[in-house]
């Protein structure tokens, strides 16, 4: 039998934004929360970090998976 649905989800906003995260730094965005993760399950070591921006009431969550020096790539979704 499918799962109900939960009563508490709500809709949120996970727009793409269209900068990187050194370019939302760049423009005064804070860095408000950061976390990693690390795995060793894999071949390889997995690394991940996430970082919670804010601006004049306004989020961002940015990733960054796998960076090495000179080398890191972000992905950031508008919260609200």
């Amino acid at each position: 039998r499918p799962a109900l649905p939960d009563p508490n989800s709500r809709a949120t906003e996970w727009a793409p934004v269209d900068k990187s995260l050194t370019a939302l730094l760049d423009e005064g965005w804070k860095i408000v929360s950061f976390n990693d993760y690390q795995t060793e399950m894999f071949s390889q070591n997995v690394g991940a970090y996430t970082f919670i921006l804010s601006n004049g009431g306004k989020y961002i969550l940015c990733f960054i998976e796998n960076p090495e020096i000179n080398n890191a790539n972000s992905k950031c979704r508008a919260l609200n």
